[in-house]
């Protein structure tokens, strides 16, 4: 453990997370930087005195609480048990790879013609033996997207594998030579394909070595799915689909309903209600769902209750990693439940509202307000063509996650813009915003959270205003939240002070906090970490 307030200890992934909130943008080497050590020391020991405070309300028996709880330590264990546990179990060796090898691995690009039946497909190949134009038949007649490319698709296939295709199909591709259509027609579930082979190409040596590792992993996700299997049938999923359908009817009335068993485990609807809600958090709708909707979801939690059983047959539930990351997300759903209180009873009057107002003018005479739409995406791949789409005036529709859509006037789908001053700007874009012009478009920019790379912000610069003095109603609400955070912040520090009078911080092994953020500064910079504690 790294501290402990009273009998409370702080873990090492409580540093993580902490680390993650109050680092200094940019900066690193921070294991060296004492004043920052200082910092996550007291925001630790705030932390954990909040806790207790919690506690000595009573929030932990809160009503439903421990299935919250419940549903997001379930989601830590599956993933924990998937990932670091069954890590290293399925080896695969050399000769393995070797045997899945075709015997002169390359590429081939390739043109197609794809036709409703194979009828029309074989009049095809008469009219391509009689000198007509492949591409020409491919954009006047084929029923394909590549239609408008000729017929020419994008990927290229290798032989052995498959990409787009089906394997036997694709492998028919290395049966006649670059420039040359293969004799008979194909059937894929589009219809039936006339092919040409364009080029074949050997792969390079890191080509080469990219596809034995592409081999390796399928071989690991055969035995990862053959042990899935096995555990799908000693901890099957058995659903009360009547309770099922009653708590999807009015979800908040019934989270305390049984509707599934896995193992020895009965989940309620509560947990499943938890899971989605953590999942979906953004425009998270639960009378909106529908049955098939809760169904499905219940499907996708059923990994994790599987694999939460196989991790608690295994004894791993007792293991010091899993035991501290349980005690860590314990704090997480009742710190969450104990500041929901706090902003549900800290009130913010009209009178204070009206005077802040007032005293923002001066600040708004000089302010620069910045009209600012930006995204979040998962890859740096997908933010880019996000920036390319905009860049030439395009929609981000198909690109940009569902949640996100907002449609505009005639239909037309946008994504959300916000007005804010420069101090509102998120951090990671801010200096590239401040200095663009109206319609600008900046280069993706990486954000981290829990100490990696969580995805790629794309932004546009839409307006920049000055001297501005918006209207009360327009800032109201803005306002009423700023102000009661600032009151909730205030309250929470002072619980902290009156704690630390009677709960101090002890045993600070310095050391360990050190090696952590020393770990975790390496991670966020591409290394690796790895110390539990």
């Amino acid at each position: 453990m790294v501290l402990y307030v009273g009998d409370m200890p702080a873990t090492v992934q409580e540093v993580r997370d902490l680390a993650d909130q109050v680092a200094p943008h940019g900066q690193r080497n921070l294991s060296k930087d004492s004043k920052f050590l200082d910092l996550l020391v007291q925001e630790l020991v705030a932390r954990n005195h909040l806790f207790l405070e919690a506690r000595r309300r009573g929030v932990e028996k809160a009503q439903f609480l421990e299935l919250k709880e419940k549903a997001v330590a379930e989601q830590w264990v599956g993933f924990h048990y998937r990932t670091v546990h069954l890590e290293g179990r399925f080896p695969v060796s050399d000769d393995e790879v070797k045997k899945r090898l075709p015997p002169s691995p390359e590429w081939a690009a390739v043109r197609e013609i794809v036709v409703e039946t194979r009828e029309e497909a074989l009049a095809v190949l008469q009219e391509l033996k009689a000198g007509k134009s492949f591409e020409g038949i491919a954009r006047d007649r084929s029923i394909s997207p590549s239609a408008k490319n000729g017929g020419k698709l994008g990927s290229r296939f290798l032989r052995g594998r498959s990409d787009l295709f089906e394997k036997a199909v694709q492998d028919r591709f290395f049966t006649v030579g670059a420039g040359e259509v293969i004799p008979e027609p194909i059937q894929t579930p589009m219809g039936f394909s006339v092919i040409r082979v364009e080029e074949r190409t050997p792969l390079s040596a890191d080509e080469r070595k990219a596809l034995e590792e592409s081999i390796r992993a399928d071989i690991r996700e055969e035995r990862f799915g053959a042990l899935v299997s096995k555990f799908k049938e000693r901890y099957p999923l058995v659903t009360n689909r009547k309770n099922l359908e009653k708590a999807a009817s009015d979800p908040i009335g019934h989270l305390d309903l049984p509707i599934a068993s896995v193992g020895k485990n009965e989940v309620r609807f509560g947990e499943l209600y938890y899971f989605v809600e953590a999942a979906e958090r953004v425009g998270f709708k639960p009378k909106a769902m529908k049955l098939n909707d809760w169904e499905s979801a219940l499907g996708s939690q059923y990994g994790n209750l599987l694999f939460r059983e196989a991790a608690a047959e295994e004894g791993l539930l007792d293991s010091k990693p899993v035991r501290e990351n349980l005690l860590r997300y314990h704090k997480f759903v009742v710190l969450e439940k104990f500041r929901e209180n706090l902003k549900r009873d800290t009130k913010v009057s009209d009178g204070e509202i009206r005077k802040r107002y007032e005293e923002m003018k001066p600040e708004w005479r000089k302010t620069r307000w910045y009209t600012v739409t930006m995204i979040q995406l998962p890859t740096r791949r997908e933010a880019q063509a996000a920036v390319s789409r905009l860049r030439a005036g395009k929609s981000l529709e198909g690109i940009m996650p569902d949640f996100m859509h907002k449609v505009g006037p005639g239909g037309k789908t946008e994504i959300p813009s916000r007005k804010m001053r420069e101090e509102e700007i998120p951090v990671d874009i801010r200096p590239a915003v401040v200095r663009m012009k109206p319609g600008d478009v900046g280069e993706p920019v990486a954000v981290s959270g829990q100490g990696k790379v969580a995805g790629y912000l794309v932004f546009r610069l839409d307006d920049v205003e000055k001297g501005k003095i918006p209207q009360l109603g327009e800032v109201r609400k803005a306002l009423e939240e700023r102000l009661r955070t600032e009151k909730i912040r205030l309250a929470t520090t002072e619980i902290s002070i009156r704690m630390s009078k009677t709960v101090g911080m002890r045993e600070l092994n310095r050391p360990l906090l050190e090696k952590v953020v020393a770990e975790w500064d390496a991670k966020r910079s591409g290394g690796k970490a790895g110390t539990e504690g």
